[in-house]
């Protein structure tokens, strides 16, 4: 599912699914700002799936699989949500908030 919704700008709906054999989210919410219910506990990356997007909503995924955050919220312009993740699976956190202008960490 890498990049599903990257480039849909005119796309901005709720979106629910059943995700749990997704491994990949990479770059899937660039143009995104609804909430979000995904079932995430095999997900293993993550890079850049929120970068670059104008998405503020509470997250609530699973992460303990995640190998890969890097540039998840990179250059994200409204990103203010506390977030709780489980980063013990985590070998790769480049540049997570780079350029992001409104993260509250």
């Amino acid at each position: 599912m890498d990049g599903m919704f990257a480039y849909a700008s005119s796309f901005n709906q709720s979106i629910v699914f059943n995700a749990t054999s997704l491994i990949s989210a990479s770059d899937m919410f660039q143009s995104f700002n609804q909430p979000l219910t995904l079932q995430t506990d095999n997900v293993i990356y993550m890079s850049q799936m929120f970068a670059q997007s104008g998405f503020n909503q509470p997250i609530n995924f699973s992460t303990s699989k995640v190998q890969s955050m890097d540039y998840m919220f990179s250059d994200t312009r409204a990103f203010n949500q506390s977030i709780n993740f489980d980063t013990s699976s985590l070998t790769q956190l480049n540049y997570m908030f780079q350029g992001s202008s409104s993260t509250c960490l």
